[in-house]
């Protein structure tokens, strides 16, 4: 895989087609994950496709009693609720968070309905050096 051109990498990412009738945030969100893709350098592809191609799995034994939220989209299609069913079987104490559209990438398409699951999500570890911003300079009581 390092000896790959880049244009060869990209081609074994393979994005879902967006819905026609996908609201234009999770196009947006789309268009946007693709401009990275295309825009990054084929060391960085190579490497991250070949972590992902690693055999080896998270043992999520170790991770039952973690504190962990799941975030789950409701327009995605079905190859990929099988994939969250199998995530909560594997983390039945999870904290679920449902968004009812957000696509492959919530994060980037419904980003303040995704902080604001986060900042809740967090609020226990506020003032504690596990919370994410413990070494950031932020003002008032906000994570």
């Amino acid at each position: 895989m390092w000896l790959m051109p880049a244009f060869s990498l990209r081609m074994m990412v393979e994005y879902p087609a967006v819905a026609n009738d996908a609201d234009d945030a999770t196009k947006l969100a789309m268009s946007m994950a693709k401009s990275q893709l295309n825009s990054m350098p084929q060391a960085d592809l190579a490497a991250r496709l070949t972590m992902t191609g690693m055999p080896d799995a998270v043992d999520v034994k170790g991770l039952q009693e973690a504190d962990i939220i799941i975030i789950e989209v409701g327009d995605l299609d079905a190859s990929y609720r099988e994939h969250f069913g199998s995530v909560n079987r594997a983390y039945p104490n999870a904290k679920v968070a449902h968004l009812e559209l957000g696509g492959q990438f919530p994060f980037l398409s419904r980003a303040e309905e995704f902080a604001a699951y986060m900042e809740m999500h967090y609020e226990s570890y506020h003032q504690t050096p596990f919370c994410p911003t413990a070494n950031d300079d932020i003002a008032g009581d906000r994570i």
